[in-house]
């Protein structure tokens, strides 16, 4: 019987192990086991009850587009129907509070940026050319950050470019690749408003998509073992032989599998040579 064993319960893992459950790993005989430093599942993707709110809140602003048919498909398998909401068309709005600007961002459909000519439709402070600089994210290559790509003296960096890094990479431009950062330009921006429509939680992150799918994962007959940090991974040769948890150390037979859902970060100090 072949274990699969996912470092990280977060949204990564949460999938990794929905996947081999839909692909038969368990239906085949395997068993599936989830561990996660943490108290709970989702990672960064988590909810909670704000006492002095009285309500429950998610952690950061996590938003959702179109373009992510992964994630909105696994939304639409296991949880309820009205687990998102969001408008018709895709617009966002912004506010400056260093001078009180405000304005919407509002493309157009088809892959076309008309809406870079319309001011009343774009950032302002940049025309159309300081907008298609943006394009330059998709040629970049492998070693350039995305602060490489524009003009960072310019205003429609501190508007457009600077904010949209940092919300989707989680990283400054100085740091972010920009060939990461170039791929969700082409899955959003050059995909028109379609690609772009918005969507968020209706209730919360848990309810939308942590809870639902950690069920989905231990209704099929996976494992979480929370509060398990992971300390070290054993490798002999070209296999890694033994998880050794702060508490614990488990051996790995020859036909188990490590899966590592994990940041770059901690993935790189678990394995140094990856």
């Amino acid at each position: 019987m072949s274990a699969a064993h996912i470092v990280g319960a977060g949204v990564a893992g949460l999938a990794a192990a929905e996947k081999l459950i839909a692909d038969g790993w368990i239906a085949r005989g395997g068993t599936i086991a989830l561990y996660d430093q943490a108290p709970r599942a989702g990672g960064r993707c988590r909810s909670w009850v704000d006492q002095a709110l009285g309500c429950e809140i998610d952690n950061g602003n996590h938003l959702l587009l179109a373009c992510n048919p992964t994630t909105l498909g696994l939304i639409a398998k296991h949880a309820a129907p009205d687990a998102l909401a969001g408008p018709d068309r895709a617009r966002f709005d912004f506010a400056d509070l260093r001078d009180g600007a405000v304005w919407s961002l509002r493309p157009n459909a088809g892959p076309i940026p008309w809406w870079i000519f319309a001011p009343n439709r774009r950032t302002p402070g940049g025309g159309p050319r300081a907008h298609l600089a943006g394009a330059k994210l998709l040629f970049a290559g492998r070693d350039a950050v995305a602060a490489d790509c524009f003009d960072v003296d310019g205003p429609l960096y501190e508007r457009l470019w600077r904010p949209l890094c940092e919300a989707v990479m989680n990283a400054d431009t100085g740091e972010a690749a920009a060939a990461l950062l170039g791929r969700v330009v082409r899955d959003t921006f050059a995909g028109g408003a379609a690609a772009m429509r918005p969507f968020i939680a209706r209730r919360s992150l848990d309810d939308a998509l942590i809870d639902p799918l950690r069920q989905a994962i231990e209704a099929a007959g996976g494992t979480f073992r929370f509060g398990a940090r992971l300390r070290a991974i054993e490798v002999e040769g070209d296999r890694a032989r033994r998880l050794r948890f702060a508490e614990s150390t488990i051996d790995l037979a020859d036909d188990d599998v490590v899966l590592l859902a994990t940041p770059p970060d901690a993935a790189a100090a678990l394995l140094p040579n990856l």
